[in-house]
C-alpha cells in the first residue's frame, strides 16, 4: 500500500475523477520470445477513444524477465505543443517509475504542458526487458495491472481491465541465421503445436516469410527475430 500511495502522490491527477469507463481506453502488450539472456525491446499499446493525458500501469513481470532499462514514452504519442515563436514542438510528458522489491514495475506518465497523447491506437511506452541467463524453456506471462488513463480534463479517469500477454523464454531453439545457413531447399514450417504455416519455402525467404516467433523447421525448434 505505501508503494501505490507513493505513486499516486507523484501523480495528483490520477487520484481524482470518476472510474468506469472500461471501453473508452485501455493499454495492451503483445506476446513475445526471449532466448536466456536475451534483452529486448517490447511496447506497451494504448487504444483510446477519447483524448489520453496522464496514465499509470503495473507491469507485473515473471521472475525469470526483469526490467533492463528505464522505461520511455514513444515519441509519436506525446503529442504536440505550440512554442514561443508559433512553432509546432513535441509536448512534454513525465514519466516517473518505481522498481518495486519483487521485480514489478509501477509506471507513471504525466503531461507537464496538460496536452494530451497524439493519436488513437499504437505503441505509447517502450519497455526494455531481459530474460534471465539461466532460464528453463517455459511459458510465462506479464500482466498489466492496477491501470488508470487520465482524461484530458484532468479529473475523469477510466480503469481497464488488467491485460496479460504471454512471453516464451526458449532455451533450446536454433536462432534463423544458424539454421539458414546449414539448410538448402524447400522445407516446411510448423507451430510449436504442430499446425503447418508455410510449406515448400525456399530457405532464403525464411527470415522475411516469417512473423517473430519459436517455429519448427525441418524438425529443428527455431527462433525468427525481426
Amino acid at each position: 500500500m505505501k508503494n501505490r500511495c507513493y505513486i499516486l502522490t507523484a501523480a495528483a491527477c490520477l487520484m481524482t475523477g470518476m472510474g468506469g469507463l472500461k471501453a473508452q481506453a485501455t493499454l495492451t502488450m503483445e506476446s513475445f520470445h526471449l532466448m536466456p539472456g536475451e534483452t529486448r525491446t517490447v511496447a506497451v499499446n494504448m487504444t483510446n477513444k477519447v483524448p489520453i493525458r496522464a496514465l499509470q500501469v503495473l507491469v507485473d513481470l515473471p521472475d525469470n524477465v526483469k526490467l533492463a532499462a528505464r522505461p520511455t514514452v514513444v515519441s509519436g504519442r506525446k503529442g504536440k505543443a505550440t512554442d514561443e515563436f508559433g512553432g509546432e514542438v513535441e509536448a512534454v510528458k513525465t514519466l516517473s517509475y518505481k522498481v518495486r522489491d519483487n521485480g514489478d514495475c509501477m509506471i507513471v506518465v504525466n503531461a507537464s504542458d496538460a496536452i494530451p497523447f497524439s493519436g488513437i491506437e499504437g505503441a505509447v511506452l517502450s519497455l526494455t526487458l531481459k530474460a534471465d541467463e539461466n532460464s528453463a524453456d517455459r511459458s510465462e506471462e506479464i500482466c498489466l495491472k492496477d491501470m488508470e488513463l487520465v482524461y484530458a480534463d484532468g479529473i475523469t479517469y477510466v480503469r481497464p481491465d488488467d491485460c496479460v500477454c504471454k512471453v516464451d523464454v526458449c532455451d533450446d531453439v536454433t536462432d534463423i541465421e544458424t539454421l539458414m545457413r546449414e539448410l538448402e531447399g524447400p522445407v516446411d514450417v510448423y507451430t510449436l503445436g504442430g499446425m503447418k504455416v508455410k510449406g515448400d519455402i525456399q530457405v532464403s525467404d525464411l527470415r522475411k516469410s516469417l512473423p517473430q516467433g519459436v517455429y519448427i523447421i525441418d524438425g529443428v525448434k527455431v527462433y525468427v527475430r525481426k
